[in-house]
């Protein structure tokens, strides 16, 4: 009498593994956890709108627009820190680089980020090549913000050494009128005593 022969393992069902390690993963029933919902959909809550492409086109307008406008407020910004030219100044020097950081250089980042936030569609001869110089133009501001390293340095120096003189020109002016008042001082002295000794 033949023994019945075992199933080979390939012709076990393909999904039984799945099913083996799903019931690995799940914590226990008596735990007090449950498997959460993959997807939670609740009938006439969830109403879809639909929007016209204007919609995007306007929105996308008027976030250039907005750039634009910081644009032109970094312009007169910067109108307003460099006027007057006072060159040979380093204390001028000085804080209109404090200035054209703090105040020119933010309002030109938001403004070119407003600007420059795009997506894939047609655009403008004229402000292609508006969209060209403006890029070329951050690359010169860069440089040209590098360059105020040295410069800021060297005029920190300058501003040391002027606030340094102005101080020893301020002990100098103090120690000549002490001096002046003691010398007066002795000399009203010696007149009281020269007057005693005539008397």
């Amino acid at each position: 009498m033949e023994k019945p022969s075992s199933p080979h393992p390939d012709n076990l069902p393909k999904y039984s593994n799945k099913l083996n390690s799903e019931q690995s993963n799940q914590p226990p029933s008596n735990s007090g956890w449950r498997e959460a919902p993959k997807e939670k959909i609740i009938k006439e809550e969830i109403q879809l709108v639909y929007l016209p492409k204007q919609i995007e086109h306007f929105t996308y307008s008027l976030i250039h627009l907005v750039g634009y406008s910081f644009l032109g407020y970094a312009i007169f910004q910067l109108i307003d820190i460099l006027i007057p030219l006072r060159f040979n100044n380093s204390s001028w020097e000085f804080l209109t680089q404090g200035k054209l950081v703090e105040q020119f250089a933010s309002t030109a980042f938001l403004s070119l980020l407003f600007i420059f936030f795009r997506n894939e569609g047609s655009i403008r001869k004229i402000e292609l090549q508006l969209l060209k110089f403006l890029s070329w133009s951050c690359l010169a501001l860069g440089i040209f913000y590098f360059l105020m390293i040295p410069l800021g340095i060297i005029n920190t120096g300058r501003i040391l050494e002027q606030n340094e003189a102005r101080v020893n020109n301020q002990l100098l002016r103090q120690n000549l009128r002490s001096a002046r008042i003691e010398l007066n001082f002795k000399q009203h002295q010696m007149n009281k005593s020269n007057n005693f000794c005539l008397i």
